[in-house]
């Protein structure tokens, strides 16, 4: 069997606001990663102000590592996905629009997800809203992502 090239392995780290991984530290966390053969990083990115910092030294050590990183980007506005595409422009290689919206949208523990008729179809149009935005934003300001 012939290993696909196109295929990248990789590990997930949440960002600054997350207290999961307090213990260790971005630098290790990146060593391991790139240790371990892995290409690719997802991290979760807020668009705000106090994480920018945080997002900075994550971009700056994944690539010094020969890192590519895909970024889940929670907001929702055009203005938010053409700052983070503008700020790191040519340094993200994939972006990922928010994560897990069913889970906001199913109407509880009582169903399994299988129908449409388990969600809240409003809120998952709101989504798709919202997905569209931070899309077109992305696009325009880093249109190679």
């Amino acid at each position: 069997m012939t290993a696909d090239s196109s295929f990248e392995f990789g590990f997930s780290i949440h960002n600054a606001g997350w207290n999961t991984y307090r213990a260790i530290e971005m630098d290790q966390q990146l060593d391991w990663i790139a240790q371990s053969g892995a290409t690719l990083v997802r991290v979760d990115a807020m668009p705000n102000e106090w994480e920018k910092p945080w997002m900075d030294a994550m971009v700056a050590k994944a690539r010094a590592r020969g890192l590519d990183l895909m970024v889940i980007l929670y907001g929702g506005t055009k203005e938010e996905g053409l700052d983070m595409a503008r700020r790191y422009r040519g340094e993200i290689k994939y972006y990922q629009v928010s994560n897990e919206e069913d889970c906001k949208a199913i109407l509880g523990a009582h169903v399994d997800g299988e129908i449409l008729e388990d969600y809240h179809i409003e809120k998952l149009d709101d989504f798709v809203v919202r997905a569209k935005a931070s899309i077109e934003g992305i696009r325009l300001g880093d249109p190679q992502a």
